[in-house]
């Protein structure tokens, strides 16, 4: 029996008012840019000894909020961590590889539905701006999706279910597509340089 151990790093980030504390250096993350974008090669740490998962993906989201005259520039991007994503080679298949894309595909919707939600402020300041980036937080809904996908396809194992969540993956990406760009600018309103 295949077990799957997914780790997410939730959006720390978005606790905090700042919504940015310290600067990650992403240059050896791999951001999301299309669904099968990441194979079993991407994956470079070392199982834990004694785990008995199949693999274990994790993925980072970075947010930073800049004031650029009279506008926020938001950056809200989904990475996949190499360096601390690893597999047992004895239990991987192509479906349990399909399994792990979806969840960075999942991912990437909780990251859209976000930037919707973002992109629909329209207040007056930036300190406006991050008490309602902290209102929205989907994190309960998202953690609550990923252990549904999990339940329902059994870690891969269910095929039928995973060709539907498969589906119901693909229509998500499709619902927030406008969505899709991880840099985008709002407009504060009242303010004028």
């Amino acid at each position: 029996m295949k077990i799957v151990h997914h780790y997410l790093f939730l959006f720390l980030l978005l606790l905090s008012l700042s919504c940015h504390n310290s600067k990650v250096d992403t240059s050896k993350y791999i951001p999301y840019k299309n669904k099968y974008s990441i194979n079993w090669s991407d994956y470079k740490s070392i199982r834990p000894w004694g785990n008995t998962y199949a693999a274990n993906t994790y993925v980072w989201y970075e947010c930073d909020v800049k004031q650029i005259n009279d506008s926020l520039e938001v950056l809200l991007g989904t990475f996949f961590v190499p360096d601390s994503s690893w597999y047992n080679p004895e239990k991987i298949d192509s479906l349990l590889l399909n399994h792990e894309r979806r969840h960075f595909d999942l991912d990437e919707a909780y990251s859209r539905q976000y930037r919707k939600y973002l992109s629909e402020w329209n207040g007056k300041t930036l300190n406006s701006f991050k008490i309602y980036f902290q209102r929205g937080n989907f994190q309960q809904m998202h953690l609550a999706l990923l252990n549904q996908y999990d339940s329902e396809t059994n870690h891969s194992i269910n095929a039928s279910e995973q060709e539907r969540w498969n589906t119901k993956i693909d229509s998500l990406l499709n619902l927030y597509k406008e969505y899709e760009k991880p840099v985008f600018r709002i407009k504060i309103n009242g303010l004028k340089n």
